[in-house]
């Protein structure tokens, strides 16, 4: 826990305070009987002036010097007594701090809106500059705790505008923290693209994690290069990468979307090799011959990801990732091999033994076919979410016949499938696809009203005694 150490108050500190109170409750007895005893005596006719404009003077600054210097210290012991008092700040610093994290990172999606990243942002620092405002302690605390300063944000706010300000305290604050970039690269905002090459040129060995988000490829490029110029003589200390590039036309085949050339990849390579989290959106990258010897959490999502053996060697790449616990992969397709393609003469199934959880979704039934068949069976959970595509080949083949009459869903097991309305809307296909899966004990249904039309094909057409009960999944409530 990095954070500054507080000065607590001392015995010393104690018994000065102490001293100073009696000494001046006798000097104010003591300024009493003074004040009285000049009221009871005589004072010399030629000296009376003098005597009533000292008074005067006295009388005029007392409130100033006297008076409001003792309610001041009133005021100050009060706010000190009532601090203490109160239960909340008994608390030592450190659970203290602690409970600042969680209450930081509250967080409630309420709308669709909400589950922007922006948003997310936006928020974590309306809970941490509130909690700033509420008192003195607890604004010392929050400031000198720096771990609730290692987000550093570079984001456009609603109304457009763009704050350098926010970012440049969280990199003060934190000190020594390791610390997290969140940055929106918006292809026509040149000056939030400066200062995220700025912050990445500066800063690169102290991010523990880096996610950028752009609406075009070149931002992402030049920001990632920046990345890996700056660890290219020092530790790298990276541990998760989260790069996404969102675009309208996120389904169309171009090579535009390969971050890196393959003639530079080893330097990008020296980069992702050691992370533990990497997550690729809208974007392309070489996986042969990478080794993930760290990886805990690998995320694919909206890529065009080339040939058959470009993802033969991604999903071989996963052969050394012993460590690997989450395994997403969300909307990738790929074309068939050229005609004088070599094969690969890789060994497959893999085996991953630290899987936790495989999660495939939006695929289409080679793709689902090839993923499933490389890795091999194990104590992971698999979930399936499956639309439209699952029925059908990329690119759609001559006289194809949609359907799962040739699917191969059959030979793996699946734990959880999760049916979405472009698929689930088609009552013919559901039946089928159940009878596929009959290990499956959970089932989603996605945006789909349920009528009688839908409900049917779901029902286990035998009876739990009934021979025909075991090739069909049996949902329990």
């Amino acid at each position: 826990m990095s954070r500054r150490v507080p000065r607590y108050i001392s015995p010393a500190d104690i018994k000065q305070w102490e001293d100073l109170d009696e000494d001046l409750e006798e000097t104010a007895i003591a300024y009493l009987e003074s004040c009285l005893n000049l009221e009871f005596l005589s004072v010399d006719p030629l000296k009376l002036d003098e005597l009533i404009n000292r008074m005067d003077q006295r009388l005029n600054s007392f409130e100033e010097l006297v008076t409001h210097r003792l309610s001041l210290a009133r005021l100050s012991m009060s706010r000190l007594r009532n601090k203490h008092a109160c239960s909340i700040h008994r608390l030592p610093d450190e659970l203290l701090c602690r409970i600042f994290e969680f209450a930081v990172n509250l967080y409630d999606a309420e709308e669709s809106h909400h589950l922007s990243f922006q948003h997310r942002i936006q928020v974590i620092y309306r809970n941490l500059h509130s909690l700033l405002g509420v008192c003195t302690a607890w604004r010392r605390v929050g400031i000198s705790y720096c771990t609730l300063w290692s987000l550093v944000p570079i984001i456009c706010n609603p109304n457009g505008r763009f704050m350098p300000t926010a970012a440049q305290l969280s990199l003060e604050r934190a000190a020594g923290t390791k610390l997290h970039l969140v940055a929106e690269l918006n292809g026509r905002r040149h000056d939030m693209q400066n200062h995220v090459g700025d912050i990445l040129a500066r800063f690169s060995p102290r991010f523990g994690t880096v996610n950028l988000y752009a609406d075009s490829m070149p931002p992402i490029r030049v920001a990632v290069k920046k990345l890996v110029e700056s660890v290219r003589d020092t530790t790298n200390c990276l541990s998760g990468l989260s790069l996404c590039h969102q675009r309208p036309d996120k389904f169309t085949p171009r090579g535009i979307d390969d971050i890196y050339g393959q003639s530079e990849q080893r330097e990008f390579n020296r980069l992702i090799e050691p992370l533990q989290v990497l997550r690729l959106c809208g974007l392309k990258i070489y996986f042969g011959g990478l080794l993930f010897r760290n990886l805990t959490e690998l995320r694919l999502q909206d890529m065009w990801a080339g040939r058959i053996t470009d993802v033969q060697d991604f999903l071989w790449s996963l052969s050394s990732s012993s460590q690997l616990r989450l395994l997403e992969i969300i909307s990738i397709f790929y074309y068939p091999n050229e005609p004088d393609a070599a094969p690969r003469s890789y060994h497959f199934p893999i085996n991953l033994p630290a899987l936790e959880l495989l999660y495939l979704e939006d695929l289409y039934k080679d793709s689902l076919d090839l993923i499933l068949g490389s890795i091999a069976p194990g104590s992971h959970h698999t979930t399936l979410h499956l639309t439209g595509k699952c029925i059908r080949t990329y690119p759609p083949r001559d006289g194809e016949v949609l359907g799962f009459h040739d699917s191969k869903l059959r030979d793996f097991k699946i734990d959880t499938l999760m049916i979405g309305y472009n698929l689930g809307s088609h009552e013919a296909a559901l039946r089928p696809l159940l009878e596929l899966v009959p290990r499956v004990t959970s089932l989603y249904l996605d945006c789909l009203a349920l009528t009688p039309s839908v409900l049917r094909p779901i029902i286990n057409p035998a009876g739990l005694n009934d021979k025909g009960a075991a090739i069909y999944p049996f949902f329990t409530p």
